[in-house]
């Protein structure tokens, strides 16, 4: 090859790999998922997670978390922000708006140990990662925001990767190795957009074909 173009995307959302995962009201987030389920409740006799009258559960700590418990909390009763460690990773301002937001609480330094119910969820039990105490709470959805799985596992591995398995790029969208180019979401990158993704694509395909001129000059 001369040039080589990747642009495989994010993959699947991530689960905790936990007991109860399966249960309906269980939902590996992404940015439109809490929009769907709106629309839906809307639409009479079916049941979501996201109404006036029921409480959700939100885990991550980064923004697309932060963000989407705002967004509940304007839908739903009580919103439960779960978080592994004390201090978010999102921006300030999300994490200010969050923490002035009246049913929002937050619980941090914990994990989720599982997600209980019959067929529906009912609860998740939390464990407090200092003192090991747990809590059940009530909830009728929980979103997850863990991270995604990149699907970069067919690259080569001279390809630089982050920790979470994104390619590393420059601005140009070269990666490590000469010749293959990464755009979107496949990207080490902060954000992860439809627009983004197209801006990067653009800047990819221009420089790959610059390379080409250089090859055939």
């Amino acid at each position: 090859y001369e040039a080589v173009f990747i642009g495989s995307g994010a993959g699947l959302p991530s689960f905790m790999g936990i007991e109860g995962e399966g249960l309906l009201g269980v939902y590996s987030a992404n940015e439109y998922l809490t929009r769907i389920n709106l629309m839906k409740a809307y639409r009479e006799g079916y049941d979501t997670p996201i109404a006036k009258s029921k409480a959700v559960a939100v885990v991550g700590g980064g923004n697309s978390a932060l963000e989407e418990s705002l967004y509940l909390a304007r839908i739903c009763s009580r919103v439960y922000l779960i978080h592994r460690r004390d201090a978010f990773r999102g921006a300030a301002i999300h994490e200010k708006r969050v923490r002035e937001t009246g049913n929002i609480e937050l619980v941090l330094s914990s994990v989720v140990d599982s997600l209980n119910g019959d067929d529906n969820l009912k609860s998740v039990t939390v464990r407090s990662v200092t003192t090991g105490e747990k809590r059940d709470i009530d909830v009728d959805g929980i979103f997850i925001f863990v991270g995604n799985i990149p699907n970069s596992d067919c690259l080569p591995e001279a390809c630089q990767r982050d920790k979470g398995g994104f390619l590393v790029t420059d601005t140009e969208m070269r990666t490590t190795v000469p010749g293959i180019f990464a755009a979107g979401d496949i990207r080490s990158k902060l954000c992860r957009q439809v627009v983004t993704a197209a801006g990067d694509g653009a800047t990819a395909a221009h420089a790959a074909s610059l390379l080409l001129d250089e090859l055939h000059a």
